[in-house]
């Protein structure tokens, strides 16, 4: 979700998501009649099988800029940070490929 702790890398492989981000200054919600402040939520992008999604934070070390939604069912595949590192620092000529590959795509 949006502003939290980034830890993992997703590739969508199956289904339709959505990456949102709010945007604006708060404003009164009445939804919840509660008087709670909520933000007005952006589609940044639309995700389709094969995108990736989490990979900007693991280069600069921020927050969630975004939260990704489902827009249908699907499957993601996560790769924890810390995974990601030790594969391209092992010995499996695939899982090194596999990681350059992923961490090539917001270089």
């Amino acid at each position: 979700d949006e502003g939290a702790h980034a830890s993992f890398v997703g590739v969508l492989l199956h289904g339709s998501a959505c990456e949102t981000a709010s945007w604006g200054p708060p404003h009164h919600s009445s939804r919840s009649g509660r008087g709670e402040s909520a933000r007005n939520d952006v589609t940044a992008r639309s995700l389709g099988a094969g995108d990736c999604f989490g990979l900007r934070e693991l280069f600069t070390g921020n927050r969630r800029g975004a939260s990704v939604r489902a827009d249908s069912a699907g499957l993601v595949a996560v790769a924890s940070f810390e995974r990601l590192l030790r594969m391209r620092e092992g010995q499996h000529a695939g899982a090194r490929r596999l990681a350059d590959r992923l961490t090539a795509l917001e270089a």
